[in-house]
């Protein structure tokens, strides 16, 4: 049972990865909207790239307190998230063709909701079994 909650916890964690960084990659930062975005400019890059995972691990951490789950450790989520973002979400943001912006953030979505799952198992309850 716990590794099922934990694999949902990925799988939020993933969605959440998935769908924010596909979204503020879309972020217009230049004159020309078609090729200058937040990940063209190494400081807004890294930003990102940083700042997505660690935003949705206190999300999710905040969440699991709310929900009273304290099994959550918070350097277990950030593992995840960073996980999910570079193994699947990179790849897909680096590999995809051309395609639309809902298709791009969709296919993200799934992608973080599945590598988020997968990663998930990695969470282990912080507390010794009884």
């Amino acid at each position: 049972m716990k590794h099922l909650r934990n694999s949902l916890a990925g799988m939020i964690s993933g969605t959440l990865v998935g769908l924010i960084f596909s979204v503020a990659t879309q972020i217009p930062l230049g004159e020309d909207p078609v090729t200058d975005h937040v990940m063209y400019s190494m400081w807004s890059a890294l930003l990102t790239l940083t700042g997505v995972p660690i935003f949705v691990a206190l999300l999710m951490l905040l969440g699991a307190r709310l929900l009273k789950y304290p099994d959550l450790h918070p350097l277990r989520l950030i593992a995840v998230a960073f996980a999910t973002l570079f193994c699947p979400l990179l790849g897909l943001v680096f590999g995809a063709a051309i395609i639309t912006v809902v298709k791009f953030i969709t296919m993200a979505t799934i992608m973080g909701a599945a590598g988020g799952a997968l990663w998930g198992l990695a969470l282990k309850p912080t507390r010794p079994p009884r």
